[in-house]
Parts: C-alpha cells; structure tokens; sequence
C-alpha cells in the first residue's frame, strides 16, 4: 500500500506546475529591494512575458518604471493591467493618475468617473477629489480661452486652446467648433 502511495506521489508531483512567473519575481522583488530599479524591470518583463494575463505583475512593472522616471512606460502597463483587471480601482485611479501627469486629461477623466460610480468608498472618495480638482482647471482653462476667443475671434492660436481644452473635457462637438 505505502509502495502504491509513493509511485502515485511520484506521479502527481511532476504534474504539478509551478508558477511560470516565481523565479523572475523573486529576483525582481530582490532588486527593488536593494534599489536596483533597472535590474528589477528587466526581471519583471521576464515574468510579464511567463504570466501574461496577470494584472498585478504588470502593476508592479509599472511602479518599477516610474521609480526610475518611464511615466508614460508605466502609464502603458496600468492601462493594460486596468484591462486585464477591470475591478482592481487601485490600478484605475494609477492609471487615472498617470494619465493626467501625462496629458491624456479626458482618459483620467473618464477613468476617475467610472471609479467614481463603481469604486469601493475609499476609491470613491479619491475619485471624486481627483475628478473635481482635474475638471475645475479644465472648466478655468476653458472660460479663458473662451474669453480669448471672444476678444479676437480670428485668434487661431487661442482657438486651437480652447478646443484642446474642450477635447480634455469631453466636450468634442464644442472642440470641433473651435478647429
């Protein structure tokens, strides 16, 4: 019987996968820990290219760039990560985020309003302060350009603002005015 137990534990054990992503990981996770930033990335590229579908590597791929100032790189990973994990509001509001500090005010936008309307209370709240304090200087912006606009209606210069502000706020038929 013991005999039959052992060439069956022999059987299933090499079944057993490990995780493809473990080793790139640990050797990632060593790095940052001695701040060995670039070491870190390539190892968890590795791990990204052994587990694909995994939200949190790329999350962690993108914290990694932005300590050593990729914030667009990094930016790229949460949107990924964000579409790998739709759920994870952490990884929406970095995104949201990110893509403020990198221009892309209508995507942070329209991130912060769906963490706004389906986040847990504490993304909610984040949300909220980060929506009304990115949609005021928007709103701002625009009123001056408007003003602008108004004072000289052949400033294409001061066209092309609003509308750029406009498109920011999601408000493309305004923008479309303005081109």
């Amino acid at each position: 019987m013991r005999l039959a137990l052992l060439a069956l534990a022999c059987l299933v054990l090499p079944a057993q996968t490990q995780d493809p992503a473990y080793d790139p990981l640990q050797k990632a996770y060593q790095s940052l820990r001695e701040k060995k930033y670039l070491d870190a990335i390539d190892h968890l590229l590795l791990a990204v290219k052994a587990a694909p579908e995994r939200a949190s590597i790329r999350k962690e791929l993108g914290y990694a760039y932005l300590k050593v100032g990729e914030t667009d790189s990094a930016r790229e990973l949460f949107e990924h990560a964000v579409t790998l994990d739709p759920a994870d509001w952490r990884a929406a509001l970095e995104l949201a985020f990110l893509s403020h500090e990198t221009g892309r005010e209508a995507r942070a936008l329209e991130l912060l309003e769906l963490v706004r309307r389906t986040g847990d209370a504490e993304a909610k709240r984040a949300a909220e302060e980060a929506f009304t304090r990115i949609d005021s200087a928007l709103g701002q912006a625009v009123e001056r350009w408007t003003a602008a606009v108004e004072q000289d209606p052949a400033n294409r210069a001061a066209r092309l603002e609003l509308a750029r502000n406009l498109d920011k706020r999601r408000q493309p038929a305004r923008a479309a005015e303005q081109y």
